[in-house]
């Protein structure tokens, strides 16, 4: 089989230290295999050959669930750990469903959990669905007219302070904002998407709650802190919450299963569901680990390409590549901007910088081999901050079609590869 070796430079360091980054790329001459990668809402088509494709981790390990609220009806009605709804409300009860702004198939989440709740002979008018505004459609549009008309909905603002009530004051004394919506209701639901290590993400449970539904100061102070798990926590723990509903997601948004119950038995639960779905055993390293952010903009995050790189750097070779495909458009933190800064003490970031935890893996992927990617983000801004920016679909895919030994990571915000015991170190 003939191999064609070729120096591709797609970008250029623009710091002063170093020599411009280069990756020397295979081009398979012999069969290759057409596989499409879904990334943000759209994908590409790469051409991959067979014998060079390590692993193709592009589907989780689950089927969609075919009705999603009738899944939510059934996990409420018998709680993990939890009486019953109807033996945890009492007549009268407002409820607060909290809905995370990734959580797949929202809608059809929101409409079980309020069926769940109208079982339990709670009043729809007592019913209150409180979002973000950023997940895609109605979350009321699958409910009976006759309910979404009754049930109440409110996009959280958290720059007005008619929304806002002090619950009360953390350990080191700051002031606990949250929406005053669920400040008041008896019962808070937060339905959250589960993922891996027995928490919903790697910084806790309530990580969907707070600062989420918090004001703007303590969602700019906490956003992708190391900080946040304690104080979401806390909040927790002063609102009462120990029911919840967990949702392990699939791909393009989709639900794979649903769970319910108190949050010391929904964690381990939900994380074992969530393993089985979206482990992969790898059996040998790759020179080139392609993962993608697949979803709306609640999946395009800097914290969800910090999540895709942990992933991809436990099966990457030493001097291997790295590409990400998203639909990412938020510029970068404080943080992450400062990578192009050799001046910034990297020891300061985790403490006084929100996104310091997202820069320091960043560097850390930095440090080890060449990082793409292709985001809507100026090229400039990307090249800045020492990632080689990837112009096109077009161009991603020349760069997988060229690669030697290649591993495909769809969804890697989710994703857990696992490298084989036998596989080289």
């Amino acid at each position: 089989m003939l191999w064609m070796v070729e120096m591709l430079r797609f970008f250029k360091y623009r710091k002063s230290s170093g020599p411009p980054a280069a990756a020397i790329l295979l081009v398979n001459k012999g069969r290759l295999m057409t596989i499409r990668l879904h990334y943000g809402t759209t994908f590409l088509e790469v051409e991959v050959a067979a014998d060079r494709l390590v692993a193709n981790c592009t589907v989780p390990h689950a089927s969609p669930l075919d009705d999603p609220a009738a899944a939510v009806a059934m996990a409420l009605a018998d709680p993990l750990g939890y009486p019953p709804l109807a033996q945890a409300l009492v007549p009268g009860d407002r409820v607060a469903l909290v809905v995370e702004e990734s959580l797949p198939t929202p809608s059809a989440i929101v409409a079980g959990a309020v069926s769940a709740l109208i079982a339990a002979k709670v009043a729809p008018e007592n019913i209150v669905v409180v979002h973000q505004g950023r997940l895609p459609g109605d979350l009321l549009a699958e409910l009976p007219d006759d309910l979404a008309a009754t049930v109440e909905q409110q996009v959280h603002d958290p720059t007005d302070r008619d929304q806002l009530a002090l619950l009360g004051y953390s350990r080191d004394s700051r002031p606990v904002y949250i929406s005053r919506a669920i400040a008041d209701a008896d019962l808070v639901l937060p339905l959250v998407t589960l993922r891996a290590g027995g928490q919903q993400t790697e910084l806790g449970m309530f990580d969907g709650l707070y600062p989420a539904f918090s004001n703007s100061e303590t969602i700019v102070r906490l956003a992708d802190s190391d900080h946040q798990r304690a104080e979401a926590d806390e909040l927790g723990w002063l609102l009462g919450v120990r029911l919840m509903l967990g949702v392990v997601p699939g791909a393009g948004g989709q639900a794979l299963q649903v769970l319910a119950g108190d949050m010391d038995q929904l964690g381990p639960h939900g994380a074992k569901a969530f393993q089985a779905a979206w482990e992969y055993d790898i059996p040998q390293r790759a020179d080139l680990v392609v993962v993608t952010l697949e979803g709306s903009s609640g999946e395009q995050t800097w914290g969800n390409v910090a999540r895709a790189l942990t992933a991809a750097e436990r099966v990457v070779a030493e001097d291997g590549s790295v590409a990400i495909c998203s639909g990412l458009a938020v510029e970068p933190g404080p943080a992450v901007q400062a990578l192009s800064d050799p001046a910034v003490d990297r020891a300061a970031w985790g403490s006084e910088l929100a996104d310091g935890p997202i820069a320091e893996r960043l560097a850390m992927a930095l440090e080890r081999g060449s990082v793409f990617l292709l985001s809507q983000l100026d090229e400039e801004s990307v090249e800045d901050i020492g990632l080689a920016p990837v112009g096109s679909p077009q161009e991603m895919a020349r760069l997988v079609e060229r690669s030697g030994r290649c591993i495909l990571l769809s969804n890697a915000q989710y994703a857990r590869p696992l490298l084989s015991e036998a596989a080289d170190p």
